[in-house]
């Protein structure tokens, strides 16, 4: 484990353990489903986006939901999202569904 970037973005993330999987952090592929493969292409390239993956690795992201309001979606882009980070950064497959 290491802090998120290294120190660099301690004031944003704080000093959360950040795990990355060895063998795959950051190399994993999206499967194509049907007519996704531009869509997989703007989800990869957001999640080399150094201080947003390290975000929703770290879930400094849970801090700022808001909860509350049944009309909402209460958070659940972000979460799909921070699912899709662990993923394609800490997860064991060289592919994954987005």
């Amino acid at each position: 484990a290491w802090t998120a970037m290294g120190g660099r973005w301690e004031d944003l993330l704080g000093r959360r353990p950040l795990e990355m999987s060895k063998a795959n952090g950051g190399r994993v592929g999206l499967r194509n489903i049907g007519n996704t493969c531009f869509f997989n292409a703007t989800l990869q390239c957001l999640s080399h986006v150094a201080p947003l993956t390290a975000y929703f690795l770290t879930q400094k992201y849970r801090e700022e939901l808001h909860e509350g309001h049944e009309k909402q979606g209460r958070g659940k882009l972000a979460e799909a999202f921070a699912a899709l980070q662990r993923s394609l950064w800490q997860g064991p497959a060289a592919a994954t569904a987005p």
